[in-house]
């Protein structure tokens, strides 16, 4: 089988869709996450401090139980800003692939034609934003 420059191109624009998306599903979870973190609590009160830092299950073992509530979204507090920093962390490696794509079709395709595709890949994606 001969793969030919237009197949390169159609592969190369088809990934480039996909990691165009996955950043943009990264931004939004992100933005999502950070909207969470607004509503809970960040600080543990002292009547809580001994079970900061224990393991979630152990601690709401030993919470109180009318501070069960408080400390699950202490709990929930931390484990989203852990993953909005796992998505940050995503989101660079997919802007990593999305730049080598980009740079894949340099070497087949001139200026003109590489911001088209690149442009048509951004619109396919999210056709108002870009």
């Amino acid at each position: 089988m001969i793969i030919t420059d237009e197949k390169v191109v159609m592969d190369l624009a088809a990934h480039l869709v996909m990691r165009i998306r996955e950043i943009y599903d990264y931004d939004s979870n992100i933005a999502n996450y950070r909207k969470i973190l607004e509503s809970l609590p960040t600080e543990y009160p002292a009547r809580l401090e001994g079970l900061k830092g224990m393991d979630p299950i152990t601690a709401l073992q030993n919470c109180p139980i009318e501070d069960i509530e408080l400390l699950s979204k202490l709990h929930q507090y931390e484990r989203i800003n852990f993953l909005i920093r796992t998505e940050i962390s995503e989101r660079t490696k997919a802007e990593s692939l999305r730049a080598a794509v980009e740079a894949q079709l340099d070497d087949i395709l001139d200026d003109e034609q590489k911001e088209l595709v690149v442009q048509q890949a951004y619109n396919s994606v999210n056709p108002t934003q870009y």
